[in-house]
């Protein structure tokens, strides 16, 4: 039956998160975390906190534009309240967040194949984005940074990459007939500000714990994690970040330590988000309850 299935699945994304956490736990210093901790800069942290809310307004601009490329008209506020309020629910999972944003757009109107249809072009967006973002930095980890086993991994992702940006080319030069072709580069344009503002706050968080691996790194370490976390193959997205950063990290001499505790400042902007998301929703049912 569909919940015997349903529980087999969240059993596999259970026993997969907690064996993530036991191989990174086994191979840290608690003694050395702790004191990655205690020196932690407050500065440098802040401004990545600030970078990531920044990020939240092109992403709402983003998504703005493509709701209007499938003929949903959405104001720029609500967008940003929703991606926001998705944010807390997709703490259950990303699904769910997804299914928030999906009723949330329909509408009055009755557009949820169009609100669909938007959705699903963002999850584009974030593949496409995060792939294009390989070609160049593949192209300079090599010649500088790369450590050889990363080699055939980043070009294999170069390449699908560089099919990629191809593909958006020539969907660009299509005439579409259901999309507004202006809204939808537009779109992306705006996806690619909040993706390097992304790296942005990956390159901060990394200087709050005193550690600078080179941005190029960063670059394509952030493409592989936000592809990775398209798959919902752990509880929450726990342990895939956590994983990419503590295994890939150390190879440009950042500490386990650090590289864990870069990701967990990074978990607790995106908690912020969801804080942010449920924060607001329950002030609105107030002024609702109230008028």
């Amino acid at each position: 039956s569909k919940a015997f299935w349903d529980r087999m699945v969240f059993a596999a994304r259970f026993f997969l998160t907690v064996f993530i956490f036991s191989l990174i736990f086994r191979s840290l210093d608690f003694q050395k975390l702790r004191t990655v901790f205690t020196e932690l800069h407050a500065g440098w942290y802040a401004a990545a906190v600030g970078s990531g809310l920044l990020q939240t307004v092109f992403a709402a601009a983003s998504l703005q534009k493509i709701l209007k490329a499938f003929r949903v008209e959405v104001p720029w506020k609500r967008v940003l309240e929703v991606n926001y309020l998705s944010c807390f629910y997709s703490l259950l999972g990303s699904w769910v967040g997804g299914l928030v944003r999906w009723h949330a757009f329909s509408g009055k109107d009755n557009q949820r194949v169009e609100a669909f249809l938007a959705i699903l072009a963002e999850k584009f967006h974030v593949a496409v984005t995060s792939l294009v973002f390989f070609v160049p930095a593949f192209f300079v980890c090599v010649a500088l940074t790369a450590p050889s086993s990363e080699r055939t991994v980043l070009l294999s992702l170069s390449g699908v990459g560089a099919v990629a940006v191809l593909a958006v080319v020539l969907l660009c030069l299509t005439k579409g007939k259901d999309w507004d072709k202006k809204y939808f580069i537009s779109s992306f344009l705006y996806w690619f500000l909040h993706a390097a503002l992304s790296v942005v706050v990956l390159a901060l968080a990394c200087r709050a714990v005193n550690v600078e691996p080179p941005v190029t790194a960063l670059v394509w370490i952030y493409s592989l994690n936000m592809l990775a976390q398209m798959l919902p193959i752990t509880l929450f997205g726990l342990g895939i970040r956590e994983g990419i950063l503590v295994y890939f990290l150390p190879r440009y001499g950042v500490s386990s330590e650090a590289a864990l505790a870069v990701s967990f400042l990074i978990f607790m902007i995106a908690l912020l988000y969801a804080l942010i998301g449920g924060g607001w929703h329950l002030a609105k049912q107030a002024r609702g309850v109230r008028s």
